[in-house]
C-alpha cells in the first residue's frame, strides 16, 4: 500500500476547503437567483457533499508512515463507509424534515448542489498542475 505524504494531506486540504468555498458561493448564487427556498435546497446539498467529503478527508489522512500502512488502509475502508452513511442520512433527514424539498424544482436543486460539489474534487489535481506549469513558464 502507498503511504500517506504530505503532499497528499496538501491536496486534500485544498480539495476540501475548495469544496467549502463552492458551497458557500452556490448557496449565495442560488438566493440571487431565486428565492429562499431554493437557496435553502442547494446550501442543503451542497453542505451535505461538503461535511461527507470532510469527514473522509480527515479520517483518511489521520495517519501517515509506512509503519501505520495497516491503519492507513482501515481508516480509508471506515472514512469511506461513514461518508456513505453520513450522506444517506443527511438525505434521508433532509427529505423527511425539510418542507421546501417537497417541491420538485427544489429537491432537484438539491441534488444539483450535491454533484456539483462532490465534483470540484475532480479539478483540484487539474488546477495544481496547472498552476505548477505557470510557474515554471514564469521562471
Amino acid at each position: 500500500m502507498r503511504v500517506i505524504n504530505q503532499k497528499q494531506r496538501d491536496i486534500a486540504k485544498k480539495t476540501v476547503v475548495l469544496q467549502c468555498i463552492v458551497a458557500v458561493l452556490l448557496g449565495l448564487f442560488a438566493l440571487l437567483l431565486k428565492d429562499k427556498d431554493f437557496a435553502i435546497s442547494v446550501s442543503v446539498g451542497a453542505g451535505i457533499s461538503f461535511l461527507a467529503n470532510a469527514y473522509f478527508a480527515a479520517k483518511v489522512f489521520r495517519y501517515s508512515g509506512a509503519r501505520l500502512s495497516q491503519q492507513i488502509a482501515q481508516s480509508f475502508y471506515s472514512a469511506e463507509a461513514g461518508k456513505f452513511a453520513i450522506t444517506v442520512v443527511f438525505f434521508a433527514i433532509a427529505f423527511k424534515w425539510l418542507e421546501v424539498l417537497k417541491e420538485p424544482s427544489n429537491a432537484g436543486a438539491m441534488l444539483l448542489a450535491f454533484f456539483v460539489v462532490q465534483t470540484t474534487a475532480w479539478f483540484v489535481p487539474l488546477l495544481g498542475s496547472q498552476l505548477r506549469s505557470n510557474k515554471k513558464r514564469n521562471k
